[in-house]
C-alpha cells in the first residue's frame, strides 16, 4: 500500500473505533446512512492482526437496522472521492 492508501484505510478504520455515523453514496445516487461497527470478515467476525485490511469489510449498521458489510478496499477509494464519509444526522457533512 501506498500513504495515501495507509491514510484512507486508517480514515475508515478510524469510523469503526469511534462507532460514527456514515455515508456511503453508490453510482445510482442511492445514499444509505448507518453507524460504522467493526472491522473483520463478511459475516461479522472481527479481523486478525495478520489480515490484509483491503481484503475485510466494514460493518454497518444502517439507519433502518440492516448490517451491511462494505469492502475496505472500495471505501479506501470512495474516501478519497467523497463518496464514503462521517456524517452528523442533522445533515451536515464532516
Amino acid at each position: 500500500m501506498n500513504i495515501q492508501e495507509t491514510l484512507a484505510a486508517a480514515e475508515v478504520l478510524r469510523t469503526a473505533q469511534t462507532c460514527a455515523k456514515v455515508a456511503r453514496a453508490y453510482d445510482d445516487g442511492t445514499v444509505v446512512y448507518g453507524t460504522a461497527r467493526s472491522v473483520g470478515d463478511q459475516t461479522g467476525a472481527f479481523g486478525q492482526s495478520d489480515d490484509d485490511i483491503r481484503d475485510l469489510y466494514l460493518r454497518v449498521t444502517t439507519r433502518e437496522g440492516w448490517e451491511r458489510f462494505w469492502p475496505m478496499r472500495e471505501l479506501m477509494t470512495e474516501v478519497e472521492t467523497g463518496e464514503f464519509t462521517t456524517y452528523d444526522w442533522d445533515g451536515e457533512s464532516k
